[in-house]
């Protein structure tokens, strides 16, 4: 609600003949209660941010006929959706092929360690998992595949997902293996790096 001054100026017309001082002294006055009731109504936090990302990304995956549905609040799932984001899918194929890649391919461990990595909102402590590079690598890797087949690309998926389960990684330094020969023929190259 509006301080009483101001509703009375507003009300009786005087808020137009206020001196400039008095006017601005009245909103100075009722600023710091209109700006608290507005970042409750409308700012979200860092978490819900990520999460409305998040979301966004399922829905567009399934405008384009993804047809799996998420929880964003099952930790699993959360991780699944912001592999989504990193690896930039954007058909059902793309998609079904690192949801493969992250819950049938790649170890337990390793999908419990990606798990709680991307999950995390970040801290000091314990950083997030957020390689700036991984899209980039992500893509190669599937486009280095022998015969192109979905197999083969789960495979490259899985070997650069294992890569990423080690949070303070530099990403960038496996370009030159994951655009090589040897990774072609042989994903698992990586878990050398």
């Amino acid at each position: 609600m509006p301080s009483t001054k101001l509703t009375n100026a507003i009300n009786d017309g005087s808020i137009w003949t206020m001196p400039n001082d008095d006017l601005l002294f009245i909103i100075l006055d009722e600023f710091p209660n209109k700006l608290a009731r507005l970042k409750n109504a409308y700012l979200v936090n860092l978490r819900d941010g990520y999460d409305i990302i998040l979301t966004r990304k399922l829905k567009l995956l399934q405008k384009a006929g993804y047809e799996a549905t998420f929880d964003i609040k099952i930790p699993e799932e959360r991780a699944l959706l912001r592999l989504f984001c990193m690896g930039n899918t954007n058909s059902p194929q793309n998609a079904n092929l690192y949801t493969t890649a992250f819950t049938q391919t790649i170890p337990k461990n390793v999908r419990e360690t990606l798990i709680h990595g991307l999950n995390l909102n970040g801290s000091v402590d314990e950083p997030m998992v957020q390689p700036t590079y991984s899209p980039a690598m992500l893509t190669k890797a599937i486009n280095n595949t022998p015969i192109d087949s979905e197999e083969d690309k789960v495979k490259a998926v899985a070997a650069v997902l294992k890569y990423l389960r080690m949070i303070e990684r530099n990403i960038r330094k496996i370009e030159k293996v994951v655009e090589s020969q040897e990774f072609k023929s042989n994903p698992n190259v990586l878990e050398k790096e």
